[in-house]
């Protein structure tokens, strides 16, 4: 049901207006002067014009919003833009109520900005905002109150507007803590456990050549022959990182794991590794599956993971839910918050 406008006389200034009226009115009875009637109809015909100029506006009044950018990274300010359009022959003073929600952190704070609307042209109005938090942000105009001339009336209108951006996290590959060790054990465990699925056959091994990939890197022979030996593939094909995101319902090591888990996936991708994230919705009761072979692609990615609640993606347990899903799934790095800190573990599908 639509909400209706709702009307608030604001009555210190209507009494102190009036009483000023009665004086001007009472002066002219007794000394009647022709100016002090002037004086007496300018005040009734300015009250009456600042009532009607804010009614007006009132019923026509609309209000469009929108960030400057789709998409920021996390610490850096974009714009908030609130523009006002509607019936006006006098500038008056508009009051925008506005409410700023968090979809991920599920958090949200109400606040207030001030608009003078000025008779000779659109209003716009441009906030900057600095973004210190991760998630999908939604800012929604809940009321505009109008004000007349005076300051005597306000009305207070619905206001249907919104806009949405995305915060995603810094990725920054000077920061990965993944070792190559650790890419080539994962490389070798699923390479054992799922031999033809997402790795290619081994077709021979020869001493490395500058400019081969590091996940062909043979560790355990080149550490024997004091060498870099070389694995050579017949096809490369569907080689993937399996990483699965385990969150928690706590805020802060959402965020702190995020991060770390951005920083780690722009390392895979700086040396050409694709990955493929999973991570939990219990909205749909499975997990989301991400393919990502760019530094574009992950940042989709993370749009689209911010888009939903922190509390579905927490889930205890996950490890039993991915056997179920993901039955051929041999080895896997999964990255959690544990014993107060960020924990990547390459754990078996069994």
């Amino acid at each position: 049901m639509e909400e209706k406008r709702r009307i608030r006389l604001r009555w210190r200034r209507l009494v102190c207006y009036l009483l000023i009226l009665l004086a001007a009115a009472s002066c002219y009875i007794v000394l009647r002067s022709y100016l002090l009637l002037m004086v007496v109809l300018l005040l009734v015909g300015v009250l009456a014009v600042s009532v009607y100029g804010a009614c007006r506006l009132a019923e026509s009044i609309q209000v469009v919003l929108r960030f400057s950018e789709r998409q920021v990274i996390q610490g850096e300010t974009l714009e908030l833009k609130a523009e006002l359009t509607g019936r006006r022959w006098i500038s008056l003073e508009c009051l925008l109520s506005l409410t700023a929600e968090n979809i991920f952190l599920e958090s949200s704070s109400p606040f207030e900005i001030s608009l003078p609307v000025r008779a000779d042209r659109m209003e716009t109005c441009s906030i900057p905002l600095r973004v210190k938090r991760l998630g999908y942000f939604r800012v929604k105009a809940e009321r505009i109150r109008v004000r007349d001339l005076l300051g005597i009336l306000e009305i207070a209108v619905p206001a249907l507007a919104d806009c949405e951006t995305s915060v995603i996290p810094r990725i920054t590959v000077a920061k990965a803590q993944m070792t190559p060790g650790l890419l080539a054990g994962m490389s070798e465990n699923e390479e054992s456990h799922r031999k033809g699925r997402d790795f290619s056959e081994v077709n021979d091994i020869r001493a490395y050549i500058p400019g081969d990939k590091l996940r062909d890197i043979h560790w355990k022979l080149s550490a024997k022959q004091a060498e870099l030996m070389v694995k050579e593939r017949v096809s490369m094909t569907g080689a993937q990182m399996m990483i699965l995101l385990k969150l928690s319902g706590n805020k802060q090591e959402a965020e702190e794991l995020i991060q770390k888990f951005a920083d780690m996936a722009g390392m895979f991708l700086f040396r050409k590794t694709p990955i493929c994230l999973l991570i939990w919705n219990a909205g749909s009761y499975t997990f989301e599956e991400y393919g990502c072979d760019n530094m574009e692609e992950l940042k989709r990615a993370f749009a689209a993971i911010l888009r939903v609640p922190l509390s579905a993606r927490a889930e205890e347990q996950q490890l039993q839910y991915l056997k179920n899903c993901y039955p051929f799934l041999g080895t896997y790095l999964c990255m959690e918050y544990r014993d107060g800190q960020v924990q990547v573990v390459m754990r078996d599908n069994v």
